[in-house]
């Protein structure tokens, strides 16, 4: 499964930083800003599956919706 969170502790006991990659080229870009997969390996168990994010920056783009 490719990564698409960096999970770093802080010393707050249950309290995590989480940094989301974002892929992107000429036509735009895209992040994944909730994945309950990736977000489970730290404890957030939550009834949304994921939250994406895109920018399309060419009109008339088409992007694959899967």
């Amino acid at each position: 499964m490719k990564k698409r969170f960096i999970f770093g502790p802080t010393f707050i006991s249950g309290l995590w930083i989480a940094e989301r990659k974002t892929f992107g080229d000429d036509r735009g870009a895209f992040a994944r800003l909730f994945c309950a997969e990736e977000l489970s390996e730290i404890g957030v168990n939550k009834p949304i599956v994921q939250i994406n994010h895109s920018i399309t920056r060419i009109k008339g783009t088409t992007r694959g919706l899967h």
